[in-house]
């Protein structure tokens, strides 16, 4: 089997000393416990009709207007603090599933919940998927269940363990709803489920995160790997192992096809049958990525073990030896304190661009070796300078 050419983009750490790395820092900002999260460990991510954005919690939900965060949890309203995920329906109603306290619905002033005792199969909920007619699915423990209004329905496949778990659901563009679970991928089908995944996978995984590309092909995350269904629909396709003994959290798709999947070593962008990792050597905040989202602004969100995270999109800015940059050859880039970038390069020493002026630092203004490797800011207006014979503090 031919697995896709796979980039591992990664940046440099000058710690006691310098390693020669080639790197990327992408435009991340970062929102943590400071910034008002109530806890760091970000599960699930949603922006509402409204535009706010959602975020969900070992400690709670809270709800982000681009400035502060307000939280929900046990305190006022919340029947556990831990959500899994969060959905929005036609009329604005916000659906959170949580770990043992049912599936709560907010119509923006108070709680509605759903739970064992008025249908559920269990209060351990991991995934929602609201349907265009309102109906709600809701993954969880021991099956799968859905309301219509204030109906509650179960689906349980008959072949299943006590410890079977529904993990995600998915409905394609086909109208088909598949099911992630502890045994694998299901398709709902006239009201049964048909597993789809006994052909390839020999042992046990749980399929964590499903999405379909622009192909119609659909992608598969799951405990042990990445896989692909070319053919969906025609009941002799099996899935292709694409990546293997990965875990995958979570899934999306952008509007130019591009994917995205969450997975327990970092981000993974697939395009062009070309896999690209980013970890915290990019920006990430931690490489445990449990969610990713992209809002209506086509900014990508990365729910991770330690906050939040935003790859902000906007134009590329082109900068060369044309444009006031020393050498082509760039090696590394880092941002100090005052929002100034270091751009050092191999030959040229280094570039310093700050607002609308740059200015730069080479063997004439003393430094010892134009051939950098990296650069680090030790405190304000000191730095230190990595090159290819010494370490040198400007």
């Amino acid at each position: 089997m031919t697995f896709p050419r796979i980039i591992l983009t990664i940046s440099l750490y000058l710690v006691a000393c310098a390693v020669s790395v080639f790197a990327q820092h992408l435009n991340f900002k970062n929102y943590g416990l400071e910034d008002g999260l109530p806890q760091q460990q970000v599960l699930s991510i949603l922006q509402d009709s409204k535009g706010y954005m959602w975020f969900g919690t070992y400690g709670g939900v809270s709800r982000f207007n681009g400035v502060n965060f307000k939280t929900f949890d046990t305190s006022n309203g919340l029947r556990h603090n831990l959500v899994w995920d969060i959905a929005e329906d036609s009329e604005g109603n916000i659906y959170f599933a949580t770990n043992g306290g049912g599936l709560a619905k907010y119509d923006g002033r108070r709680f509605q919940y759903f739970d064992t005792d008025n249908g559920l199969i269990s209060n351990n909920i991991y995934d929602i998927h609201v349907d265009d007619d309102r109906t709600v699915w809701v993954a969880s423990d021991g099956g799968l269940s859905f309301i219509r209004g204030n109906n509650v329905s179960q689906f349980v496949w008959k072949d299943a363990s006590e410890d079977w778990v529904c993990r995600s659901v998915y409905r394609s563009l086909s109208g088909d709803l598949w099911i992630g679970t502890s045994s694998g991928l299901f398709i709902l089908k006239d009201n049964k489920f048909n597993l789809k995944s006994e052909d390839l996978i020999t042992e046990p995984v749980w399929v964590l995160a499903i999405i379909e590309d622009l192909q119609g092909r659909l992608w598969i995350g799951t405990s042990r790997g990445l896989y692909r269904l070319e053919k969906p629909a025609i009941n002799t396709s099996v899935p292709e192992l694409i990546i293997p003994e990965i875990r995958i959290e979570s899934a999306c798709l952008e509007a130019d096809g591009a994917l995205w999947f969450g997975t327990s070593e970092g981000v993974l962008r697939f395009s062009n049958d070309e896999a690209t990792f980013f970890t915290t050597l990019n920006g990430l905040p931690n490489n445990l990525v449990h969610r990713v989202y992209i809002d209506n602004e086509q900014n990508i969100w990365f729910g991770t073990f330690f906050g939040v995270c935003k790859l902000r999109k906007g134009p590329f800015i082109y900068h060369d030896d044309n444009t006031g940059l020393n050498h082509n050859s760039v090696t590394f880039i880092y941002e100090d304190s005052k929002q100034r970038l270091w751009i050092a390069t191999w030959g040229g020493g280094i570039t310093v661009l700050e607002q609308n002026k740059s200015w730069s630092l080479t063997h004439e203004n003393g430094l010892p070796d134009q051939f950098i490797m990296s650069v680090v800011e030790e405190k304000e207006d000191t730095m230190l300078i990595a090159t290819d014979r010494t370490l040198c503090r400007w």
